[in-house]
């Protein structure tokens, strides 16, 4: 019995067939009615010959719709092998751009929050096991709510887009930059020290201060007030980290277009100034 070919390893014999039958058709064979041999001086009689032009046509003719046959499910084979394989890589892009969105944002296509707390508790286990240090730069656009109102909306997405492009810029490949919500943005500096992010951070004030949006109602300038605070070791967490990264925005916010760098005198707080720290990080939840 034939079998399909599987994976190109297995050919599909059919001349050994032909062979078979034209050996059958020339050789000699024992009288159909009287059961005695044919001589070589014999003549055929017209019914004998015919009988077996007839079998030799039929075997022919099954042969060769067999092949038709075998080379027509060959042919749909190959084309369900190529169908699913289209099929295959359609879902695997549908999944990575399922997973892309669920981890970044939409509008600037950077990480989102989610994606913020995913790259921190990897950074978080990279620091403890291979003491490195990293920062986190906080980012709020200043009076960002007046860009909407006298604008519009859509004019804001566009601002919004802007300033990320410009972080992204003023960052190198391995930092991670994040729109936590609405006009706040945060970054991860890795590798890095406490006197490179407040160079870090001032180059970006001033990128964000120096490079307006420009658009079709002109140029709107804004600036930016930046929270840093960086890893502390030991028993350090990036929540505690976030934490003190946004006391210190809360403090630039104060003045607005400047940034400030943690210190421990920025825990000493009042209650109503905790309140509001907390109520500004989780307004993005």
């Amino acid at each position: 019995m034939y079998r399909l070919p599987q994976g190109g390893q297995n050919a599909i014999r059919i001349r050994g067939h032909e062979r078979l039958l034209l050996a059958l058709l020339t050789m000699t064979c024992d009288d159909l009615a009287s059961g005695r041999r044919v001589g070589a001086n014999m003549s055929w009689s017209p019914v004998t010959l015919f009988s077996l032009i007839l079998v030799g046509l039929t075997i022919v003719t099954v042969i060769g719709v067999w092949r038709w046959r075998v080379a027509a499910l060959v042919r749909r084979t190959h084309e369900l092998e190529e169908r699913v394989m289209q099929r295959t890589a359609a879902l695997q892009m549908a999944t990575e751009e399922l997973h892309f969105l669920a981890f970044h944002d939409d509008l600037t296509t950077l990480i989102n929050q989610r994606g913020f707390w995913q790259h921190a508790d990897k950074l978080e286990m990279e620091s403890r096991t291979g003491d490195k240090m990293f920062g986190l730069v906080l980012v709020d656009l200043d009076h960002f709510k007046n860009i909407n109102d006298a604008y519009g909306h859509r004019t804001g997405d566009e601002v919004l887009r802007h300033s990320a492009g410009l972080m992204q810029r003023q960052c190198r490949e391995d930092d991670y930059v994040c729109r936590y919500g609405g006009e706040e943005f945060a970054i991860f500096v890795v590798d890095t020290d406490p006197d490179s992010l407040r160079q870090f951070a001032e180059k970006l004030r001033a990128t964000m201060e120096d490079n307006p949006y420009k658009g079709e109602r002109g140029e709107i300038s804004f600036t930016a007030s930046v929270g840093v605070a960086y890893w502390l070791g030991g028993k350090d967490n990036v929540e505690a980290m976030f934490g003190r990264a946004d006391k210190a925005m809360y403090e630039a916010k104060e003045t607005r277009n400047t940034w400030m760098m943690w210190n421990p005198a920025m825990d000493f707080e009042s209650g109503q100034e905790r309140a509001d720290t907390d109520k500004r990080r989780f307004s993005a939840d």
